[in-house]
């Protein structure tokens, strides 16, 4: 699996290390009923578990635990 890295010109990525995978799978739970567009499932990746979002504005919202975590 590869991270999501496909965005419009300008966009960034902002991410957001938690502590454990549970963390991870909570706030992408919040995130979705909020009605944020997520972009790649949570997902374990070498770097981590993670779920990536976008703004309003189509910036990339990172969110993982560290492997390991």
């Amino acid at each position: 699996m590869q991270p999501v890295a496909v965005a419009e010109a300008g966009a960034s990525e902002l991410a957001f290390a938690l502590e454990r995978d549970a963390d991870v799978d909570a706030w992408h739970g919040r995130w979705r009923e909020a009605g944020c567009r997520i972009a790649q499932a949570p997902v374990a990746m070498d770097f981590g578990y993670t779920f990536v979002a976008e703004d309003p504005d189509g910036h990339r919202l990172r969110v993982f635990a560290p492997s390991g975590a």
